[in-house]
Order: C-alpha cells, then structure tokens, then sequence
C-alpha cells in the first residue's frame, strides 16, 4: 500500500514535476533530423518560460515498465561471459535533470553526442553492481548480442560514459533492475513523455506545456498528462 511504501525513494522527484506524451507526426515530420529537432525546440522553449525549472523527454516513465530489454557483452569479455535481461530507456540530459536524477560518475549525455557520432549510453548503479562488479563501468564498450565477443564486426557498440542513480522501473516494492539509457539524439523515436519540474503544484504548469506545444504545432494533441507524484501512488 502507498502508507507501507511511503518511505522507499522511487529514485526521482515526485514533488513538483509533470510528464505529458504526444507522437510527432510522420506526415509532417518525415526525418529523424526533423523529429530531433522539434523535440529539441520544444525543450528549449519550455526551459525559456519563467514557470519551467528544467525540461527533458523519456520514451518511457518510471514505473510503467521500460521500451525493451536483451542480452549483452562487453568488449573483451570471453565469449562465455553474457548479461541477461538488461533493460533499455531512451532519455536525454535533460529527464535526468528535471527528475533530479543524480549522476553517479562520469558524465551526462551532452552536444557531442548526435546522431552521427561514436553510440553511448548511461546505466544505472545496479547495472554495475551486477555486470561490474569491482570494476567500473565507465569506458567500457557494450554490444547487445550474446555473440558480441567473437563477432566485434558485426555489432554495434555503445561506450559507457556515465552512472546515474538507480530508479524503480516497475514497481515500488521491486528492486531495481539493471537498466542501460539510450541517448534520444542516437536511439530516436516520434512518441515521448516530456517531463517538466516547476516549483509548485506540477498540475498549474499543464496550460504553459500546452502553449508551448501549440506554438510550435498546434496539430499535436497532447494525449495524456500525469503528474510524478500520481505514478507514483499509483503504482
């Protein structure tokens, strides 16, 4: 119950900060460099109003599960070395941010890393308590393929450049899994939950999203808004 779990920390804040989703559209948004940038003008212009502390996109809320999850091998692993069920989320910086998701070491997804540059990820702390221990994770290079190891040249690898703090994925009772975030400017998609973080009541800053959308494509609905605190007592 929500009174037996009040005191876990879900790993992000609840207090203040809102998500809403919609889907880019494809008849008007035909390219990956086109739907990039509407998110990144979006981003710009909620982080630009006097109401909105920080602003970023998730592909997927805590709490509501994750995209999807697989295998993986680390470059010099021996071939009989394999990570089992990691999970997989498409983030960028700013989620991080406006969830106050610490990070741990190393460093955040920044503008280096675009859709043409070198593949890198952030995993959380529980991902290298179980597939590093005693070691760090960060610079090591990972392929999501069982066989990775013996066929380098036929995976696509992606450097660990950063550690952040471990968030419940399904639900408040359940332990964090290991789980790998996929840099949105690398791993695109046309539908994501934009989360926001506003000094009070998340659910007075819904119009200032609204607009901000709207003045950019007034053709996207918005199609579904949930306040942090909400999924979290819900979940």
């Amino acid at each position: 119950s929500f009174w037996l779990l009040r005191d876990v920390d879900p790993g992000f804040a609840t207090q203040g900060t809102l998500a809403v989703t919609f889907q880019v559209p494809s008849s008007r948004y035909e390219e990956r460099n086109d739907v990039l940038a509407f998110y990144d003008r979006l981003i710009e212009a909620l982080e630009a109003r006097p109401d909105i502390e920080a602003a970023g996109t998730v592909g997927q809320l805590p709490l509501n599960g994750t995209s999807w999850s697989s295998s993986f091998q680390a470059e010099g692993w021996p071939p009989d070395r394999v990570g089992f069920e990691i999970l997989h989320r498409r983030a960028d910086a700013g989620y991080f941010e406006a969830l106050e998701i610490p990070l741990v070491r190393g460093r955040m997804f920044g503008p280096q890393d675009g859709p043409e540059t070198p593949l890198v990820v952030l995993v959380n702390e529980a991902f290298g308590d179980e597939h590093f221990p005693g070691e760090d994770p960060v610079g090591q290079r990972i392929a999501y393929d069982r066989t990775a190891a013996q066929n380098p040249d036929d995976s696509n690898w992606y450097e660990i450049v950063g550690i952040v703090g471990d968030q419940h994925q399904v639900a408040p009772g359940r332990a964090p899994r290991p789980e790998v975030f996929e840099n949105r400017s690398q791993d695109w998609g046309r539908r994501n939950w934009v989360v926001v973080r506003t000094e009070g009541d998340p659910l007075a800053v819904v119009p200032t999203v609204r607009s901000a959308l709207a003045e950019l494509d007034p053709l996207i609905p918005v199609s579904d808004v949930r306040p942090l605190r909400q999924v979290w007592r819900g979940s």
